[in-house]
């Protein structure tokens, strides 16, 4: 927490072990801003790891030098190095500029897929498909747009790099970690593509997981907002003794979220309740059903003893 004096920072939880308390204050959290939100805040530590990522795809990528060939390792060392730098670029922009994070994790996630596709035939030392598979995954996590476009342009490389996979040789070159007969294996190559499809369905599927959960923290963000709004809205006109406009509130209040607002309600104080509902572009449809209620049995409390009230 901080005074009013002083400039907004998110410190690092005392819970933290302190040789990591430092740096993910330093790398994560002085990046956070007072405006930040939950998908903000999620991005920008995705951005974080990324540094990560970023330092890990070139040496993961250097063995393969000593078993390519000239085109095609050149292309797949050119796309890495490529996605390295846009990973460690996209944390500089979003720390060191106002650019938003769902701008940059976006342009980030497409660079990525995009250099990832291309890369595909040119090696086989790279799992592609888990590659497909997380940037399904954090798109989602991201809450990016584009939802279904992320879902069907990353199958095909995905099923591209799957079928080079489940068709390779059964051969091993190591003494691999199975068991006996295991490795032999007669199932054609649909059959060998089977699991990999299933894999992606299971994908999707938890993406649209991730996507549901984002919907529905911003439906309850909205519902919280209407509710605010509502009672704000409701306690100025009881100040008032404005029944009639306060039970226009509640009506409008108690409307779906997605109902159109109304240019104002018909009451006598329709001035001052435009004022209380409309200056600020405030809406109150989809408030909560608890305090809707319960706001109109104060009301109705007001209406029964407004007559022995002094004016």
């Amino acid at each position: 927490t901080t005074s009013a004096a002083e400039p907004f920072r998110r410190l690092a939880p005392s819970s933290l072990p302190c040789c990591l308390r430092g740096p993910l204050q330093y790398l994560f959290y002085d990046m956070l801003t007072e405006d930040d939100g939950f998908v903000d805040t999620i991005r920008k530590a995705g951005l974080c790891l990324g540094l990560v990522v970023g330092m890990l795809v070139p040496p993961s990528v250097a063995g393969s030098a000593w078993s390519q060939d000239r085109l095609p390792l050149a292309v797949y060392t050119t796309c890495a190095l490529l996605a390295s730098i846009a990973w460690l670029s996209s944390y500089f922009v979003v720390r060191l500029t106002s650019c938003s994070p769902r701008t940059t994790v976006t342009v980030l996630l497409i660079i990525n897929a995009a250099l990832s596709a291309i890369a595909v035939p040119c090696t086989m030392d790279y799992p592609f498909p888990v590659t497909f598979v997380l940037s399904v995954m954090l798109a989602a996590l991201f809450n990016v747009p584009g939802r279904a476009a992320w879902m069907a342009g990353c199958a095909v490389p995905y099923l591209v790099a799957a079928y080079n996979h489940a068709v390779r040789s059964s051969q091993f070159d190591f003494p691999p970690l199975l068991l006996d007969g295991t490795a032999n294996s007669d199932l054609t190559a649909p059959m060998r593509l089977g699991p990999w499809v299933a894999t992606y369905f299971f994908t999707v599927v938890i993406a649209a997981a991730f996507y549901a959960m984002h919907d529905e923290y911003a439906r309850s963000i909205e519902r919280a907002a209407a509710s605010a709004n509502a009672a704000k809205a409701v306690a100025t006109m009881l100040a008032r003794y404005d029944t009639p406009a306060a039970r226009a509130v509640l009506l409008e209040a108690s409307q779906p979220a997605d109902h159109p607002a109304q240019a104002g309600p018909p009451s006598s104080s329709k001035q001052s309740t435009d004022q209380a509902l409309l200056d600020d572009g405030d809406r109150v449809c989809g408030a909560d059903e608890t305090l809707v209620m319960s706001l109109a049995t104060i009301v109705s409390n007001l209406e029964a003893y407004r007559p022995h009230l002094p004016n």
